[in-house]
C-alpha cells in the first residue's frame, strides 16, 4: 500500500467518523450539504479508487485473481455510487383519490418534476395485526395511465375482498385491467412499483386515509453498476477463502504445521499443582478467587420487605387460575402471565417482590388500587428526581407522585416544566427530563391498569384467533425459565475458571495425586475433546444448546426470527460466539474459555440493559427476509471480532505466545472482515428495496463502513510492515474493537439515526 494511498485511506476514515458527530450537533441537512455531497468528499473517494487501481497494476501479481477482483469490485461500487450521485433523481409524490398526477417534488432542489405517465390513488388502507391497533403494513393501490399502459413488472400481491380503513369497510377491486382505463398495483412497505425506470415506495399517508405519499426514485444506471460491484465483491470474497495461493489458505497451512510441531513436543510447563502445592498459599489463592466469583455471580438479591398485614392480596390459587387467561398485549395474543411479568418488571425493575407472583401483584393492584397506592413499588433510579419528590430510598409510592392535600395535582408535571425551562440550548433532554419521562410511563401503566385498558381479554366475536395449546405452554415455559440470567452467570463463571486455571495440553499422569485429580486432568483440559478430554467443550456445548432452546422458543412464540431489536441481536451474538468457539476449539486451545467469557459478557449486557425484551410484532418496514440475513451476517462478524479482541489481550499478557496468536487472529480476521462487508452491502440492497436508496449516510451505515476500513488494514501486512510485528498487531486490533462498540452501542444510544431501533 503506497504512502499516499494510506494517507487518503486514513483521512477518509477520520472524515467519516467526524461527520457522524457533526451530524449529531448540526443536523442531517448540514452534514449532507457540507460533507457527504461536497466536491472534496467526492474527489477523496475518487482519488482513493484511482490509486487502488494503480497499486494493483504496479504489483503485477495476477495469479491470485480473487485479490484483484476484490479491489476492482470496490472501484466498480464507487463508480456506481458516483453515477447515482450525478444522474439519479429522487423526490416525493402526493396522491389523492380520484386525482391523477404526473408531478413529484425533487428532494434537494424542491423543484417540481414530471414523470412520463399518470398515477392515481384508487385506495389506501392500513393492514393491522389481528385484534390490535398496530400497523402491519401500509398499502396504496394506484392506477397507472399513460402512453405505455402495460407495466413491465406487475405486483399481484394486493389482497382481495374487504379491508378496514379507519373503521370503515370498503370494497377493493382485484388487481388487473380496470375497464380499459389502466392497471391497478399495490405499493406497500418492501413492495415496490417499478415502471418505466421509476421506482415508487410507500412513504407516508394523509390522516383522512384518502391520500398517500410515495417516494420516487429514478436511477437508470447507477443501481445496476453498483449491484454488479456487489456481485464481484461476493465472488472475490469466496475466492479469497478457497484460493490455494490466498492469504487465508496459507494461514491454515501454517496453523496445521505449527500444531503438528507442538504435538510432538513434551509440555514442560504444568499449572496443575500437586497436593502440597494445593495446600500452599500460592496454590490456594486462585481457588479462593473462584469461590468469590461464584458466590458473587450466583447470589440473589434480597426481596423488598413489605408490610402486608393490612394489604389486600388475592390468593395464589386465584392467580394461578388466571395466569393462562389470554389477553391482547403489545399487539399480540399472550397469556396473562406475560403481561403481569412485564408490568412488575417495568414498575419495580424485577420480576416480583415480597414473594408475590406477578399475577398476584397485577390483579391485586387492579382490584384494590387504593391500598396498593401506598406500596413503594415504583422504582426511580434518578437521585435528583427522588430528592425533588422527597423520597427516601429507591422506590416510590403512587401517592408520593401527587400532592398530599389534593391528589389531582401531579408532581411530575411541575418537575418536568421546571426541567424544560432549565434545559440547555441544544434541545437535548436532560437526565432529569429523561427520569421524569420514564417515571411518567410507569404511572401511565398503573392508570391504564386501574382504568381497565391494560388488560384486554380476547373479543368474544371470534375476530382474534386465540393461542393454541402448544403456543400457550411454550410461552409459559419461556417466561418461567430466566435463560439469559442463568446463561450469563454460568458462562462467566466457567470462562474465568478455565481461563485462569490454564490447564496444559496433554497432561501426563500424576502418580502422586489422587484419583479425582487425575480424572480432572484427563477430562477438563483446554485442548480439543477428541484428543485430551471432553470437559470444557461439553460444558460449552450444553450452554449453547440451552441458549439455543431459549432462542428457538422466542422464535416460535413471536412467529419471526428474533433479530429486530438490541436484546434479540445480543442473544444471537452470544449464540454465534459459542458456535465459533466450539468450531475453533480443535485448532485454537483458548477458544473454549474465550467462548464462555465473551458469550457471558454479551448476555450480561443484554440482561442488565433489558434492551426491549418484550416480544412484539415487527414494524412494517422490518417485515422483510433481508432483515434476518443482514443482521445475522453482521452479528457473526462481531463475534469473530470479539474473539480477536480477547486473543489480543491474551497475547499481550503472554508475550511468548504473541506470534502464534497473531496467526490465529489473522485467520479469524479474513472471515470477520468478509462477513462484515457482506452484511453492509446486504443492508444496502435492503435499503434500496425499502426506501429507494442503497446508501443514505445514516450514522450506523457510516460507522459500519468505518469498522470495515479499520479492520481491513491488518489484511495488508505485506504492504504495511507494522502489522507484521505481533505486539503492534494485537494492540491495534484491541483498540479497533472500539469501532464495533460505537457501531452497535454508540449509534443506538448516542448518535441516533434510522437504525437506532436496533
Amino acid at each position: 500500500m503506497k504512502p499516499l494511498t494510506l494517507i487518503l485511506y486514513l483521512l477518509l476514515t477520520v472524515v467519516l467518523a467526524v461527520a457522524t458527530f457533526v451530524e449529531y450537533a448540526q443536523g442531517t441537512a448540514f452534514v449532507t450539504e457540507h460533507i457527504y455531497h461536497s466536491v472534496p468528499f467526492v474527489v477523496l473517494w475518487g482519488a482513493l479508487g484511482v490509486l487502488m487501481i494503480f497499486s494493483l497494476l504496479e504489483k503485477k501479481n495476477f495469479q491470485v485473481w480473487p485479490k484483484i477482483l476484490l479491489h476492482l469490485s470496490f472501484v466498480v461500487i464507487l463508480a456506481g455510487a458516483l453515477t447515482t450521485f450525478l444522474t439519479s433523481r429522487k423526490g416525493m409524490m402526493h396522491l389523492r383519490m380520484g386525482e391523477p398526477t404526473f408531478q413529484y417534488i425533487e428532494g434537494e432542489t424542491r423543484m417540481v418534476c414530471n414523470v412520463p405517465f399518470a398515477l392515481e390513488l384508487d385506495t389506501f388502507y392500513i393492514d393491522y395485526y389481528p385484534g390490535t391497533d398496530a400497523p402491519a403494513d401500509y398499502v396504496s393501490v394506484v392506477k397507472i395511465a399513460g402512453p405505455h399502459p402495460q407495466p413491465s413488472d406487475p405486483i399481484p400481491t394486493f389482497p382481495k375482498g374487504e379491508e378496514q380503513n379507519d373503521g370503515q369497510n370498503i370494497s377493493l377491486p382485484s388487481l388487473g385491467r380496470d375497464k380499459g382505463e389502466g392497471l391497478l398495483f399495490s405499493i406497500s412497505m418492501n413492495n415496490v412499483l417499478d415502471y418505466e425506470g421509476y421506482r415508487f415506495y410507500q412513504s407516508s399517508y394523509d390522516e383522512d386515509g384518502r391520500g398517500t405519499w410515495l417516494s420516487v426514485n429514478y436511477d437508470p444506471w447507477g443501481t445496476g453498476i453498483t449491484y454488479a460491484g456487489y456481485v464481484m465483491l461476493l465472488v472475490s470474497m469466496i475466492g479469497m477463502m478457497v484460493h490455494p495461493r490466498g492469504g487465508f489458505h496459507r494461514l491454515l497451512k501454517r496453523v496445521d504445521s505449527t500444531r503438528m510441531k507442538r504435538d510432538k513436543q513434551t509440555d514442560t510447563e504444568y499449572l496443575l499443582m500437586n497436593n502440597e502445592e494445593l495446600k500452599s498459599e500460592k496454590g490456594a489463592v486462585p481457588f479462593r478467587f473462584f469461590s468469590f466469583i461464584c458466590v458473587s455471580l450466583f447470589m440473589g438479591t434480597t426481596s423488598f420487605a413489605q408490610e402486608t398485614k393490612k394489604l389486600s392480596i388475592i390468593s395464589v390459587e386465584e392467580a394461578q387460575e388466571k395466569r393462562e387467561m389470554q389477553v391482547i398485549y403489545h399487539d399480540r395474543v399472550v397469556p396473562l402471565n406475560t403481561l403481569a411479568r412485564d408490568f412488575v418488571r417495568k414498575l419495580y425493575g424485577k420480576d416480583s417482590f415480597s414473594g408475590l407472583t406477578p399475577e398476584q401483584i397485577l390483579l391485586s393492584w387492579q382490584r384494590f388500587p387504593d391500598e396498593w397506592a401506598y406500596v413503594p413499588a415504583i422504582r426511580i433510579k434518578s437521585g435528583e428526581l427522588r430528592a425533588k419528590l422527597g423520597i427516601e430510598g429507591e422506590y416510590a409510592r403512587m401517592i408520593d407522585l401527587f400532592e398530599y392535600d389534593k391528589l389531582t395535582t401531579y408532581k411530575l408535571r411541575h418537575i418536568m416544566r421546571e426541567a424544560s425551562v432549565a434545559a440547555d440550548e441544544s434541545g437535548k433532554p436532560s437526565p432529569l427530563q429523561k427520569a421524569v419521562t420514564e417515571t411518567d410511563e410507569k404511572v401511565a401503566l398503573v392508570m391504564m391498569l386501574q382504568n381497565g385498558t391494560l388488560v384486554r381479554p380476547l373479543p368474544t366475536d371470534g375476530s382474534v384467533e386465540p393461542l393454541g395449546e402448544a403456543e400457550l405452554k411454550a410461552e409459559l415455559l419461556y417466561n418461567r425459565i430466566p435463560f439469559t440470567k442463568i446463561l450469563f452467570m454460568f458462562n462467566l463463571t466457567m470462562g474465568m475458571v478455565f481461563l485462569l486455571l490454564r490447564i496444559p495440553q496433554d497432561p501426563p499422569p500424576y502418580p502422586s495425586q489422587g484419583r479425582g485429580v487425575k480424572c480432572f486432568a484427563r477430562h477438563f483440559t483446554l485442548s480439543p475433546w477428541r484428543r485430551s478430554g471432553w470437559g470444557p467443550s461439553a460444558l460449552l456445548l450444553l450452554s449453547f444448546l440451552f441458549a439455543l432452546t431459549g432462542y428457538l422458543l422466542r422464535w416460535y412464540i413471536g412467529g419471526r426470527i428474533p433479530l429486530s431489536n438490541g436484546y434479540e441481536t445480543m442473544l444471537f451474538l452470544a449464540l454465534c460466539i459459542m458456535a465459533f468457539a466450539l468450531l475453533m476449539a480443535r485448532r485454537f486451545r483458548p477458544a473454549i474459555p474465550f467462548g464462555f467469557l465473551l458469550s457471558g459478557f454479551t448476555l450480561l449486557v443484554a440482561y442488565l440493559g433489558q434492551m426491549n425484551p418484550q416480544i412484539t410484532p415487527l414494524m412494517p418496514v422490518l417485515v422483510s427476509p433481508w432483515l434476518s440475513l443482514h443482521v445475522s451476517v453482521i452479528m457473526m462478524a462481531y463475534a469473530l471480532f470479539a474473539f480477536i479482541l480477547l486473543n489480543g489481550v491474551w497475547a499481550l499478557c503472554v508475550p511468548r505466545e504473541a506470534e502464534r496468536l497473531m496467526t490465529y487472529s489473522r485467520l479469524m480476521l479474513y472471515p470477520a472482515v468478509f462477513l462484515l462487508t457482506a452484511g453492509i452491502f446486504i443492508g444496502a440492497v435492503w435499503a434500496n428495496v425499502s426506501w429507494g436508496r442503497y446508501w443514505g449516510w445514516d450514522p450506523k451505515e457510516v460507522w459500519a463502513l468505518i469498522t470495515m476500513l479499520i479492520y481491513a488494514l491488518p489484511l495488508h501486512a505485506a504492504s504495511l510492515s507494522w502489522f507484521r510485528r505481533p505486539r503492534f498487531f494485537h494492540a491495534y486490533l484491541i483498540v479497533a474493537f472500539l469501532a464495533v462498540l460505537i457501531t452497535y452501542f454508540g449509534v443506538n444510544f448516542f448518535l441516533g439515526g434510522m437504525h437506532s431501533y436496533a
